[in-house]
């Protein structure tokens, strides 16, 4: 117990952020049978980060290395987020360009991994490509005009979530490196920063969850 007080008062945020991976997921869960697929991806991805989060603090717990798992966890965010936004686009072309940025991301992912450290390059491949998904998902809605409130439509809302959570830490895991070479105050500024987005992410995320009861009727 004293290592979990330890880590506790050393890493608050990560324990916050540790209870919205539960929240978030429990709500998704529970709304599980009656949403649609890119949602229920949703959860999986969901799901893996409240795995990720549990091994991790296991191996901190002991001390242990735990930097591979983040960059294992890489590929797996890239797959939900595919899968997710394939279920997303209605027309086949737009699924074939989802797949293929995401079969790439995935094969520049797999160059660049490391079971050593941290892999900066995976961390912002994974946001540069949510980044353009959820750009292609908007242009698309604003295209297309086949929803009716966009306040109310699921997606907006985790979408929206989503990019605020890469585009706010794209550059914090792009220079995750230099961050362990500063002092722990200035890291743990911009490592606390990220756990802030990803809570938010969350409260969209929950809000999505919420709205996805009206979105059969929602649709033009």
């Amino acid at each position: 117990m004293e290592r979990l007080q330890e880590l506790a008062s050393n890493y608050p945020l990560d324990f916050v952020a540790d209870f919205f991976d539960v929240f978030i997921l429990t709500i998704g869960l529970y709304k599980f049978k009656n949403l649609s697929w890119e949602m229920r991806f949703f959860v999986g991805y969901f799901f893996c980060t409240f795995i990720k989060d549990l091994i991790s603090l296991y191996f901190a717990y002991y001390k242990w290395t735990n930097f591979y798992i983040y960059n294992i966890y890489s590929f797996f965010e890239i797959f939900f987020i595919t899968a997710a936004y394939i279920a997303v686009f209605k027309k086949p072309y737009q699924k074939k360009i989802t797949a293929y940025i995401g079969g790439i991301s995935v094969i520049l992912n797999a160059f660049f991994f490391s079971f050593e450290e941290l892999s900066a390059l995976n961390f912002t491949i994974f946001r540069i490509f949510t980044i353009i998904m959820v750009l292609m998902h908007f242009v698309t809605l604003l295209s297309e005009m086949t929803v009716k409130n966009i306040a109310y439509y699921s997606m907006f809302w985790i979408s929206s979530g989503l990019l605020l959570y890469a585009t706010g830490t794209l550059f914090t895991f792009l220079f995750i490196k230099y961050l362990y070479t500063v002092s722990r105050e200035t890291r743990n500024f911009f490592l606390d920063s990220t756990q802030v987005l990803y809570i938010l992410f969350c409260l969209f995320s929950a809000v999505g969850f919420y709205f996805s009861r009206y979105d059969r009727e929602n649709f033009i």
